[in-house]
């Protein structure tokens, strides 16, 4: 009955009569879009509300004064000493490139840092309300910097804390930027291989200023610390070493010996003699 017309193609045979000169597929998104309209309409009645999330980020001033005025807390005026805690931060030289702090020495023309600046409370609360830092670049040059968290409890002994110092504050460093965390990390383990070693070997810790090199670094292994460039527990310290040794320099008891009785102690005379001895990179010789 009637004119069928030609037969199809076998290439259409099968395909509905969109697909000859017709294009009911909605463009790119739309049906994604419109899988949520109807979505939206199904719950009308439940009143669903689609929102984005607002990030929070603290406020930016221009110099490290106004950071510290904003962020004074119960207590700091009765200190002589401003401290704070610095999040997403960053370490730069003068000519704005990121480095290591464990090479501060050596850029004689200024360190500088760039972070937001917090209330030191902020080292212990797991929620950290932004809105309290202040964000400031370029702060410095710095003055020196060290390790901190040597007289923690036996708990802690190992949750090393690293602390940049300028003339008006020391900071806490806290969370790097993520353009500096992997320049930053390796020192954060060098700094609980340099607690550990300090338990050890300090009488108020109950530890053995004799005690030798070989058991510290059985202690080293049984905390499972480890640093970049090796997680065996010798080379390990070995690669902190530089650090191991200014660190615990100035620190009591170790402070108030003489250079020689320094050196002399069995533990620093056995790891000096690793630290000469090493092949494990280059990185060792030049600590020296």
């Amino acid at each position: 009955r009637g004119f069928a017309g030609p037969p199809l193609p076998w290439s259409m045979v099968g395909r509905s009569k969109h697909a000859v000169g017709e294009d009911p597929q909605p463009r790119r998104g739309t049906r994604k879009r419109n899988s949520v309209q109807g979505d939206l309409g199904a719950r009308e009645g439940k009143r669903l509300v689609l929102s984005k999330v607002t990030k929070v980020y603290e406020a930016q001033v221009p110099r490290e004064e106004d950071a510290l005025a904003q962020t004074e807390a119960e207590g700091d005026l009765a200190s002589t000493i401003k401290r704070r805690v610095l999040r997403d931060f960053r370490v730069e030289d003068s000519a704005g490139d990121l480095i290591p702090l464990e090479t501060f020495e050596i850029h004689t023309d200024g360190v500088f840092f760039t972070g937001a600046v917090h209330p030191v409370s902020v080292a212990d609360e797991k929620q950290i309300d932004r809105q309290l830092g202040r964000y400031v670049e370029r702060v410095g040059p710095c003055t020196a910097w060290r390790i901190a968290g040597f007289n923690n409890s036996k708990k802690l002994k190992n949750k090393a804390r690293i602390l940049l110092e300028t003339e008006k504050a020391q900071y806490y460093l806290d969370v790097p930027s993520p353009a500096y965390r992997k320049i930053f990390n390796p020192l954060l383990e060098s700094g609980a291989i340099c607690c550990e070693v300090y338990h050890a070997l300090s009488p108020e810790h109950n530890g053995d200023m004799n005690e030798s090199y070989n058991a510290i670094v059985a202690k080293i292994a049984r905390a499972k610390l480890s640093c970049t460039g090796s997680a065996n527990a010798m080379n390990a310290i070995n690669l902190s070493g530089s650090i191991v040794k200014a660190q615990l320099r100035r620190l009591k008891p170790f402070r108030d010996l003489s250079s020689e009785d320094y050196e002399n102690l069995p533990f620093i005379r056995e790891l000096s003699n690793h630290m000469k001895s090493s092949n494990l990179n280059g990185v060792l010789m030049t600590q020296q």
